[in-house]
């Protein structure tokens, strides 16, 4: 291939691949609805008081303000405690502006384990999980997430009962179609996983698991591409934290890694708590 050629191709590569960094980031904040939102020069503000951690963390996707970056990341602190939450940041390939974790890592914010999005088929996710099968079923309820799952899926993945709760009404905010897995080993749940289909994809995420055993992950994932079929899915992208025990469930499924991001949050105590002065922090609003 010819220099010019090779150049024309690699921008192209690159162009595609910020392309589909946003939308598999837009696609993470659609199936995890905030219960309030404020847009703060750029950055979306999220907070539910509890839950899902995408829920209550800054989604900093654009940086329009000229103020001094220790100034906002203060201005969005105290915003966060005033609310009696630590602040949390979800910094991605796409976070703005530059130097945004060097600055958190500098006013003393612990870094998560890795989050990965992988993406594949659902041509190929399905006939992987059908290889993986063993002795683990799996059932899927498309009417939202009952109690029953709730509690299952809370004890599985160690989540208070509060936080099974507040989990519960941010679901149930979700617009599209949904579906909640549960795998069973000899009639004992097992596996949880939740499905979401929204634009030709099938997203999978909330694993949790008290037995990591690789064909719960397969009952699981055979359970939601039945179910994805069905609402005219292509794509699978599906949510692993590298940290979590339940990323073995997933483990022979696939994909590819198209995204990457960590949580980046500083304890309460830590957060100074000077009066906010007019106009120095975000305004609360609904999303």
């Amino acid at each position: 291939m010819l220099p010019h050629r090779r150049a024309t191709a690699r921008y192209r590569e690159s162009f595609l691949q910020r392309d589909r960094i946003a939308e598999l980031e837009g696609l993470l904040a659609r199936a995890h609805p905030a219960a309030l939102t404020v847009d703060f020069g750029g950055w979306q503000v999220r907070r539910s008081r509890g839950g899902l951690p995408h829920a209550d963390s800054v989604w900093p996707r654009a940086s329009l303000e000229s103020r001094p970056l220790d100034e906002r990341i203060a201005s969005v602190e105290r915003f966060y405690a005033g609310a009696g939450l630590p602040p949390r940041f979800l910094i991605g390939p796409g976070a703005q502006p530059r130097g945004l974790e060097r600055a958190l890592l500098a006013r003393g914010y612990r870094r998560s384990s890795v989050h990965q999005v992988r993406t594949l088929s659902l041509e190929a996710f399905a006939s992987r999980a059908e290889s993986g099968a063993g002795a683990a079923t799996a059932t899927v309820a498309a009417d939202g997430p009952t109690g029953a799952w709730l509690d299952g899926w809370g004890a599985a993945a160690g989540v208070s009962a509060t936080a099974r709760e507040t989990t519960g009404r941010l679901l149930a905010r979700v617009a599209d179609p949904a579906a909640f897995a549960v795998a069973s080993v000899a009639g004992q749940p097992v596996g949880y996983a939740r499905g979401i289909a929204y634009g030709g994809w099938l997203g999978v995420d909330l694993l949790a698991t008290t037995a990591a055993r690789p064909d719960v992950g397969a009952a699981l994932a055979a359970a939601l591409a039945v179910w994805a079929a069905d609402h005219d899915a292509e794509q699978v992208h599906l949510h692993v934290d590298s940290g979590d025990a339940a990323a073995a469930l997933v483990a022979d499924l696939g994909g590819r890694v198209a995204l990457s991001y960590r949580f980046f949050e500083r304890d309460l105590a830590a957060v100074s708590r000077p009066p906010a002065r007019r106009g120095s922090g975000p305004a609360p609003s609904p999303s």
